[in-house]
């Protein structure tokens, strides 16, 4: 089967960091340095090299996050965060949650954001009050708004 085990360092939540730069990296940036023997990924300095390896030597990666409200577009945000030498986000797609969706916004300044309906851009809207004008990603909302977020480039 294709599966690969997960192993999560403790309390470092790194795991998806790896799996975005193994996705991200030339496969030449993977190898284990000279004279090291390939091991499992199961402990955090490991973790921690495997990781600067894949990333070494890649530029700034744009991303578009769909479902950056969840789980997985959280752990995402935490490598943006973790990384931004590496990442930044031009446009996020959540459904409802425009309470975090509006703190991910004045972090990570999105150029485009879609929620799920014209209610949800709404309240989206009035969360993002107090941010200026100049700082406002276009809110676009339902499909065409997924779109919109999957397409910025």
């Amino acid at each position: 089967p294709n599966t690969m085990p997960r192993h999560r360092a403790a309390g470092l939540g790194l795991g998806l960091t790896v799996v975005l730069a193994v996705l991200c990296a030339p496969s030449w940036a993977l190898a284990p340095p000279p004279g090291a023997a390939a091991s499992p990924v199961n402990t955090a300095s490991a973790l921690e090299d495997a990781t600067a390896r894949a990333l070494r030597g890649m530029g700034k990666r744009t991303l578009s996050l769909l479902g950056s409200t969840g789980s997985i577009g959280t752990q995402t945000l935490d490598i943006v965060r973790e990384r931004p030498e590496h990442f930044e986000v031009s446009a996020m797609a959540a459904g409802g949650n425009v309470k975090l969706l509006a703190e991910q916004i004045r972090e990570f300044r999105p150029r485009v954001v879609s929620v799920k309906d014209a209610a949800a851009a709404a309240a989206l809207e009035e969360e993002l009050g107090s941010l200026s004008a100049s700082d406002r990603p276009n809110i676009c909302f339902g499909d065409e708004g997924i779109v919109e977020v999957a397409t910025e480039a």
